[in-house]
Parts: structure tokens; C-alpha cells; sequence
């Protein structure tokens, strides 16, 4: 029996997608109604592909659903960014076939983080959310020293483990958007740094004749880019970017 060999790219919206899924026609599909955009967020999984249904794909059926269980109802597949859960499946399915396939580890990256990354503001949506949080923590922490000094009333008994809910959910969001600050700082940092701009990029002399403004290549999908990146905005490969020499020809 032969299987399908699934190949993704990464759509302007930072999703993933499967170039082999039955219904990628509908996903490139331009100038999209909103309809038709709600349809297609929920037509982004293997469980809606044919190759699913006949069995034939690279990964197993019975595979797919384990994946799928593990992404809805377990801590598995997390964004290494923000530590939210990954909404979409493709996304983990895209990690899960280059580690067996490649033996490549990619991180997860869901969509929020990945525009972020692209419009190089993810710093500026941490902070913006570790203010937000702080806010929620500390009028929790207030709510509680007032329901404290008011310990004879019957509310302090019905609002404390509730407030003690809040404020350990806020701690761990916290935590998590630390962790991946240090994640970025680590990988993303220098190569969001020293971005250039497009009236830059257009005005820049190319490596090499020929090549126009292209400085880096993809050494996965050997697509040509501006800038040096962790991954790649065509096929998604984490670590593949490395800048042209003289033997890469257009």
C-alpha cells in the first residue's frame, strides 16, 4: 500500500498547511468570505482529510486521533513562546512528521506568536500582557485583603477559594510568559534584532549577480529570504536558514 508523504508551508496568517490535505484547494483559495474562513479553521486537521478516511497517510489513523487526544485534553503540545495550549492540529502534526521524518525538533509556535515574531513585536505583546496580568493579580490581592478584614462576614468564606484560583492561575501565566522571554531571548532575539526594512532591502546590492536582494536560503525547501531566521516561512523548518554563498544559484 502506498502512503501519502504529507508537505506543509505556513500560510500569511501563521497557520499551517498541508499541501497534501484533500481540501487544500479550498485553503488557498483567494479573497475568502468570513464564512468561508471560519469553515476553513475548522476543515484545518488530518480528521477532515480523505487521506485520513482511506488510511493512507503517513501518519496512522489510529495515530492521528492519539495525537489528537493528547492536544485537546492533555499539557503535550504547548507554544514554547506563550505556553498556551496549540489550537490547531496541523501545527503538531507539521513538529510531529519532521522529528520522525528528519529527525529535525522544531518548536511550537502557535499563530499569535508566530505573527508576532514576523512583525517583530513579540516583546511588546509579552509585556503587554504581563501588565494585563499583573493588574488582574494585584486587584485579587486587594479583593482578598478587604474580604480579610472583613473576616466576620459570611462573603470572605465564599469568595476565598475562588480568589485562590485567580491568583495561582495568574502566578502560572506569569511564569509561563518568563519562560518563553528566556525561549526567544535564546533563539529569536538576534535574528528579529537585525532585521532591516523593505525601502532597505530594496535598496541593498545583491550577495551575488543575479540573486537580487535574496541573502539567505532555506537548506529544506532551498527557498530564497531577506533575513535570517529561526524558521522557515515557507516550509516551517526550524534551524534550515543559512546565508547564500557562491554555489547557490537562482
Amino acid at each position: 500500500m502506498t502512503f501519502v508523504e504529507p508537505t506543509f508551508e505556513i500560510d500569511e496568517k501563521g497557520r499551517v498547511l498541508c499541501l497534501s490535505h484533500s481540501y487544500y484547494p479550498f485553503f488557498k483559495m483567494p479573497n475568502k468570505s468570513y464564512f468561508q474562513e471560519r469553515q476553513m479553521e475548522n476543515m484545518l486537521t488530518c480528521k477532515a482529510c480523505d487521506h485520513y478516511i482511506q488510511n493512507d497517510c503517513f501518519f496512522p489513523r489510529s495515530e492521528i486521533d492519539k495525537i489528537e487526544i493528547d492536544r485537546t485534553e492533555g499539557s503535550t503540545f504547548l507554544c514554547k513562546l506563550c505556553g498556551n495550549r496549540i489550537d490547531r492540529m496541523l501545527t503538531v502534526v507539521h513538529k510531529l512528521y519532521f522529528k520522525e521524518r528528519f529527525k529535525i525538533e522544531m518548536p511550537l509556535i502557535c499563530c499569535s506568536c508566530y505573527e508576532s515574531l514576523k512583525k517583530n513585536q513579540f516583546l511588546k505583546e509579552s509585556k503587554r500582557q504581563s501588565l494585563y496580568i499583573i493588574v488582574s493579580l494585584l486587584a485579587s490581592l486587594f479583593f482578598f485583603v478587604f474580604l480579610f478584614w472583613s473576616w466576620y462576614n459570611y462573603f470572605f468564606i465564599i469568595w476565598l477559594f475562588p480568589l485562590f484560583i485567580t491568583i495561582f492561575n495568574n502566578l502560572r501565566k506569569l511564569v509561563k510568559i518568563q519562560k518563553g522571554r528566556k525561549f526567544y531571548q535564546k533563539y529569536f532575539a538576534d535574528f528579529n534584532g537585525g532585521t532591516t526594512s523593505v525601502e532597505q532591502r530594496d535598496t541593498e546590492e545583491p550577495p551575488f549577480q543575479g540573486q537580487r536582494a535574496y541573502k539567505y536560503i532555506c537548506d529544506n525547501c532551498h527557498s530564497f529570504c531577506y533575513e535570517m531566521t529561526r524558521f522557515c516561512d515557507q516550509c516551517g523548518t526550524f534551524g534550515s536558514i543559512r546565508p547564500l554563498d557562491e554555489n547557490d544559484y537562482l
